[in-house]
């Protein structure tokens, strides 16, 4: 019985950890989304080694933290076009992506149109929704 007991911190002591990183991890993106993230550049700021940061957090998550970066960078150009009416130019800068092309690729990907359709679908939705 204590030893199941002695195994059972043992594993939420493990699951805090994972979670403590993995919070880390995301607080670092979202501090500087606007900037170009890397793993090795997060593994630095947590003084830990990158494949295991990213191991913990596909652990945890289920995403590599590639993929949580540009979903999150994606998250952050939908609500842009929707809020603002900033440039499709001012947004993919502000994200720090390198050029048009790689952004618009990235944001397809993930929404399934283009950063001009996404703007103009939920430009009408929105005006609709206020005249209903």
């Amino acid at each position: 019985m204590a030893e199941s007991r002695k195994n059972e911190k043992m594993k939420n002591k493990k699951n805090n950890k994972n979670y403590d990183l993995v919070y880390s991890i995301k607080e670092y993106i979202s501090i500087h989304i606007n900037e170009k993230i890397s793993v090795l550049e997060i593994a630095e700021h947590l003084n830990k080694n990158a494949s295991y940061i990213n191991a913990r957090f596909k652990l945890k998550t289920g995403l590599r933290i590639t993929e949580y970066i540009q979903r999150q960078k994606i998250a952050q150009a939908k609500s842009k076009l929707i809020e603002t009416d900033n440039s499709i130019t001012e947004i993919w800068t502000n994200l720090a992506y390198y050029d048009q092309s790689h952004f618009i690729r990235h944001f397809k990907r993930e929404t399934g149109l283009t950063p001009l359709q996404f703007r103009i679908l939920n430009s009408r939705n929105s005006t609709k929704s206020k005249v209903s």
